[in-house]
C-alpha cells in the first residue's frame, strides 16, 4: 500500500518508476509488472488493499491542510462518515486509511 500512497500524494501517472517500485513494493507478480510496462494509466493495488485505496479517493476532500498546500492529516471526523456511509461493512479499513495516511504524510 506504500505504493499506492506514494502514487496518490505525487499524482503521477504514467511515471514507470514509480509505478515499477509500488509493484515491486508489493511483491506483485512478473506478468503484472510485465503488464504496466505496456499501459500508461493502470495502477495495480493488490485486492486485499483495494476497498481501503477506494476510501482514500472518496476521502480526498477531507484532508486538512497547512501552510502551502502541506497535508496535516485527515480529518477523522469528515472520513467516518464517509466509511459509514460507504463503506460500512469493511473489516478493517480504517487501519487501512490509516496506513495511507502515515505514508502520505511521511513522504512530503
Amino acid at each position: 500500500m506504500e505504493g499506492a500512497a506514494h502514487y496518490y500524494l505525487k499524482q503521477v501517472q504514467g511515471d514507470k518508476e514509480v509505478v515499477n517500485e509500488a509493484l515491486s513494493a508489493w511483491d506483485a507478480p512478473d506478468d503484472a509488472i510485465e503488464s504496466e510496462k505496456q499501459v500508461d494509466l493502470d495502477f495495480w493495488v493488490h485486492p486485499d488493499n483495494w476497498q481501503a485505496v477506494l476510501l482514500l479517493m472518496n476521502v480526498q476532500s477531507c484532508w486538512r491542510k497547512g501552510k502551502k498546500g502541506v497535508f496535516l492529516g485527515l480529518r477523522y471526523t469528515d472520513v467516518k462518515v464517509v466509511i459509514d456511509f460507504r463503506f460500512k461493512d469493511v473489516v478493517g479499513i480504517f487501519e487501512q486509511l490509516q496506513f495511507l495516511e502515515r505514508e502520505i504524510l511521511g513522504g512530503q
